[in-house]
């Protein structure tokens, strides 16, 4: 990979958009070797992971990502975000609900709502009960 990080973040994106996201989180992984204060990069490493298919791998990356000064709430709806597109509905659950929990303004409550729709997705799989949108 590129040493020049702006070459290398143009890597990641385009590998991103050509939804190539083994070659996006490997892209990821080397900015952040390069700039370990790259917070985006921990973040965008996470969607990589969780659209590779990959969620626990994500699940960390949004951990690391968390623990980086003010993005603790971010990680946590990104994480839900992560768990959702794997079918984690449970999981998506719980990241959203503790984004929440954490900063009930941010996103304008949109964790919430995500909560919602990722309680939906649980009911939906079991076939316990139905969802309606309004």
């Amino acid at each position: 990979l590129p040493a020049d990080p702006t070459v290398s973040r143009a890597l990641a994106e385009a590998e991103m958009n050509a939804r190539h996201f083994p070659e996006a989180a490997r892209a990821y992984r080397a900015i952040i070797r390069a700039d370990p204060d790259e917070d985006i990069a921990y973040n965008l490493l996470g969607y990589a992971e969780a659209f590779a298919g990959t969620p626990d791998a994500a699940r960390e990356d949004f951990e690391q990502y968390g623990r980086r000064p003010g993005q603790a709430t971010n990680a946590l709806d990104s994480l839900g975000e992560a768990m959702f597109s794997n079918g984690r509905f449970a999981d998506a659950e719980k990241s959203f609900l503790e984004a929440y929990a954490k900063d009930p303004n941010f996103l304008m409550a949109e964790p919430l709502w995500k909560a919602a729709h990722a309680r939906c997705g649980r009911w939906r799989r079991s076939g316990a009960r139905p969802c309606r949108s309004t």
